[in-house]
């Protein structure tokens, strides 16, 4: 095995370990972010009288 092979090797195992982080992390920062905009929505029809 070359050097080329054993670098592509390590990236390619990297991917596998860090894809299922980054969509984690992103899955929860995305459900935050919808609780947030939610609160702000839920704020302002409160606060506008009907």
């Amino acid at each position: 095995m070359s050097s080329l092979e054993i670098f592509q090797f390590a990236v390619k195992q990297l991917a596998y370990i860090s894809a299922p982080l980054i969509v984690f992390t992103a899955i929860m920062y995305s459900d935050r972010i919808i609780h947030e905009i939610f609160a702000i929505v839920y704020k302002t029809r409160k606060a506008l009288p009907r």
